[in-house]
């Protein structure tokens, strides 16, 4: 069985499948994981699995190792990952290796609008799927990673000089959610703040902010971070 991936890079073949109204497939893969090795052996070269892709979707692979800048963007958690694009959105993602049956059972999916849990839970923001107390969508928006407990990227509030900061991680390639920073004194009535926000470091596509608020002599002054989609 010929290989079914196109030697196009990434925005390329997104381009062209967007162009032809087809899906586009990344295998996200990389050169030292055995078990992505294992899928291009196997089932990417499944007859059924080439079939499909060759009748409704343009495919490429995408070595996280060489290009780490676009998995980041991507959001890329672990290999191999295999995600889905329609009309330039990414509509769907597993992770985890996928013999042949599987795979073809998600590719079929696709068109019938059927959703894997990544989708249903953690695109749409429901649930906690690693029980860390983190809501997915906080997850998402924070860059950590909904099926592994971690806490560890919850924003952190401290006292600098005579504002409260809270620091937090933002995407900045998550244009579907909405940062907005909210201030209180007395942890009922929440209202938006007018922070004045510092990006202190950034590594990819994350930006950790730094977000001040003016204490102006309030004995008590709380901040949070809400995560809305608009």
């Amino acid at each position: 069985m010929s290989d079914v991936f196109r030697s196009a890079t990434f925005e390329e073949a997104k381009a062209e499948a967007q162009a032809k109204g087809v899906w586009l497939i990344v295998a996200v893969t990389a050169a030292s994981d055995e078990p992505a090795q294992l899928m291009d052996r196997t089932a990417w070269r499944h007859q059924r699995v080439a079939e499909w892709i060759a009748s409704n979707a343009i495919a490429v692979r995408l070595d996280a190792d060489a290009r780490g800048d676009l998995a980041a963007r991507l959001r890329i958690d672990s290999v191999p990952t295999v995600l889905a694009f329609k009309n330039g959105k990414e509509k769907d993602r597993i992770a985890g290796f996928l013999e042949s049956t599987r795979l073809l059972m998600w590719l079929l999916s696709l068109d019938r609008d059927i959703k894997t849990i990544y989708d249903k839970h953690i695109r749409q923001g429901g649930g906690d799927l690693d029980t860390d107390g983190m809501p997915n969508l906080l997850e998402y928006a924070l860059h950590s990673s909904p099926v592994t407990p971690d806490v560890t990227l919850l924003p952190t509030v401290a006292i600098e000089g005579g504002n409260l900061a809270l620091t937090y991680s933002r995407v900045t390639t998550a244009a579907d959610i909405q940062y907005t920073i909210e201030k209180s004194t007395d942890l009922i009535t929440w209202t938006a703040a007018d922070p004045t926000n510092q990006i202190v470091a950034t590594q990819g596509n994350v930006d950790t902010i730094n977000a001040q608020v003016a204490i102006n002599g309030a004995s008590r002054l709380f901040l949070r971070l809400r995560i809305t989609r608009p």
